[in-house]
């Protein structure tokens, strides 16, 4: 009885840890950037992107620390055997659902007279001739694979998990994540919250039904890498 109440103490431990490695940071970001909207105009897209690619790597490296620390059993946090074809379609099939429900939402929205269009959102919008260089599609793709990796990581594979075993509820923690992920993206507008809830539902839904993670992370890498794209390129 007391190994496990010790256990269960330490897996709220690096709960705990997690949020303040993973979330916190960014939430606070979210205060910085929706005060001050001059922070992210002085901020270049190739400044985004490489502060991108650095917070992923930052992410990433102490939850797997932690991880290998703990011994926990890979499998159970959706690091099963990659199957390229089936991954690949699953992760696309994610996508599509995303958007979807996403812009079945932003209708709804506009019907009430809630336009796109009037959401601020403080991302640097860089102007273009529409030819996006070599070198800024490798940072992009290298930015998205690092984000959707770390994210997913971090919000499905670990959390979902952990807090699954703890609260004994899959519904519960696939809700408490998902609306942390819309929370710590609110620096993207009400779209942006929205967007992310919809991607964390999708996706923590996924992943609490089949514990696979490379589907959820490939297609966080697609909807990373397309807007990102857009925007590299100045489309509207």
């Amino acid at each position: 009885m007391v190994n496990t109440e010790n256990r269960n103490n330490l897996k709220w431990l690096d709960v705990l840890a997690i949020f303040c490695l993973a979330v916190l940071p960014d939430l606070a970001n979210c205060l910085v950037l929706v005060g001050d909207s001059s922070v992210a105009e002085s901020t270049t897209f190739t400044q985004l992107l490489f502060l991108l690619l650095v917070r992923s790597v930052q992410v990433s490296v102490p939850i797997l620390l932690i991880m290998r620390l703990r011994n926990v059993c890979w499998q159970n946090y959706g690091f099963v055997a990659f199957r390229p074809d089936k991954d690949f379609l699953i992760a696309i099939g994610l996508a599509v659902i995303t958007y979807a429900v996403f812009y079945t939402i932003v209708l709804a929205l506009y019907n009430f007279g809630i336009n796109y269009e009037n959401d601020p959102n403080s991302l640097p919008q860089p102007t273009s001739n529409g030819t996006v260089s070599l070198s800024t599609v490798t940072l992009i793709l290298a930015a998205s694979v690092a984000n959707g990796f770390a994210e997913e990581l971090a919000m499905r594979s670990y959390l979902v998990t952990r807090v699954t075993e703890l609260l004994g509820s899959a519904v519960v923690a696939v809700v408490v994540t998902s609306v942390l992920f819309a929370l710590y993206h609110s620096y993207q507008g009400r779209y942006g919250v929205i967007s992310a809830l919809v991607a964390g539902l999708v996706f923590g839904t996924y992943f609490a039904q089949t514990k696979r993670f490379w589907p959820i992370m490939i297609s966080h890498f697609l909807l990373d890498a397309y807007p990102l794209t857009l925007m590299a390129a100045g489309a509207e």
